[in-house]
């Protein structure tokens, strides 16, 4: 499977799939590794991460990486430009799931179908090491299962009706999962 976003190999998240590495996890991977350093203004964290996605994009020769390897990858960059604080303190963060609630929309045949489409993706995301899950397109997803061109009164209620469905879905999980719903 190819990482197509930015010409990035995909990474192989332990054995929880492949996910698209975007420069922005990385980022915020290393911003808070120099946080747990001690220096939470470090600053050189987009430098370092266009350095280390030029490799990934010109010179690295496999569609695919893995946490571990791309994580040691970072580490001994750090260490080889004299970071070693950063550097012992790097981990790489889970990376954001994202889902697409149009998506669903389009393949349910109503509302009590994407419920259940719904439920097996967040379950499925559930299963995997993530903590971080991004819901795309609500407003979008919310009107084609209210059949309107518009927002309307019956656009509301479905919106509610998820934001209920996930509250339920989220309280019966003992994971700490940051929800993002865009």
């Amino acid at each position: 499977m190819i990482g197509f976003q930015q010409g990035l190999p995909s990474l192989t998240w332990w054995n929880n799939g492949q996910f698209p590495i975007s420069r922005e996890w990385l980022i915020s991977s290393l911003r808070q590794a120099a946080k747990k350093a001690g220096r939470p203004n470090w600053g050189m964290e987009e430098d370092f991460v266009a350095s280390v996605t030029k490799y990934l994009e010109e010179d690295y020769g496999h569609s695919t990486i893995g946490v571990w390897q791309l994580e040691q990858m970072v580490i001994t960059s750090l260490r080889t430009v004299g970071e070693y604080e950063v550097a012992n303190c790097c981990k790489l963060i889970p990376p954001l799931l994202v889902i697409s609630l149009p998506e669903i929309a389009a393949y349910a045949h109503g509302e009590l179908m994407f419920f259940q489409m719904l439920r097996e993706h967040l379950q499925k995301a559930l299963h995997q090491e993530t903590v971080r899950i991004k819901l795309e397109g609500m407003r979008q997803a919310v009107k084609q299962l209210a059949k309107r061109l518009r927002w309307r009164k019956r656009c509301i209620e479905i919106e509610k009706e998820i934001y209920s469905f996930l509250s339920l879905l989220f309280s019966q999980t003992s994971k700490e999962i940051k929800l993002i719903i865009a």
